[in-house]
């Protein structure tokens, strides 16, 4: 079996085929480990999705992953505190696994970490290098370490619409 960094890793090259090459090659790395993965508008190949028996992710329509985003499953920090208290023995573990939900049309924004069991609701962005603890309500703008809702998408898009380019791109599949 080829582990999912190699897959990863290869993407940069499929991505010469086009966008929609490159998006249907994401997805089927992902669901190949487990992952369940809806039409995704980018899933960046330069994200870590954390690796394991399998890939606790469910990731829904037009959500965005971008680049050096930590999507963490599992949790194993637990283990060496209870080794170190005399509850485990060597060579046992101790470890935390949940999985993590994207919402359709959520955007995790670049080097963000999502902690394990989290859920991003729908139409919420998660801000550049936030880290998310617990839930993201639907249609919340969330930031910080620990991340922390800063405003309602509907106010933020009202706020921020003036400053966006309107494209039309049309479908090439």
């Amino acid at each position: 079996m080829i582990p999912l960094r190699v897959k990863l890793s290869l993407a940069p090259l499929v991505r010469r085929f086009g966008l929609p090459t490159y998006q249907r090659y994401m997805g089927a790395v992902l669901r190949a480990s487990g992952a369940t993965v809806a039409n995704a508008q980018w899933l960046s190949s330069r994200a870590y999705y954390d690796p394991g028996p399998d890939v606790l992710l469910d990731i829904e329509d037009g959500v965005v992953v971008s680049n050096d985003v930590r999507l963490l499953t599992h949790d194993y920090s637990l283990a060496n505190v209870a080794r170190e208290l005399g509850h485990i023995g060597e060579g046992e573990s101790l470890h935390y696994r949940r999985r993590i939900r994207l919402e359709r049309n959520s955007f995790i924004g670049m080097a963000a970490t999502i902690l394990p069991g989290v859920t991003v609701g729908a139409g919420s962005i998660v801000g550049a290098g936030s880290v998310v603890t617990r839930d993201v309500p639907p249609r919340s703008i969330v930031a910080g370490n620990p991340a922390r809702v800063i405003a309602d998408a509907d106010d933020y898009y009202q706020r921020r619409r003036a400053d966006q380019v309107h494209e039309r791109r049309e479908k090439n599949d």
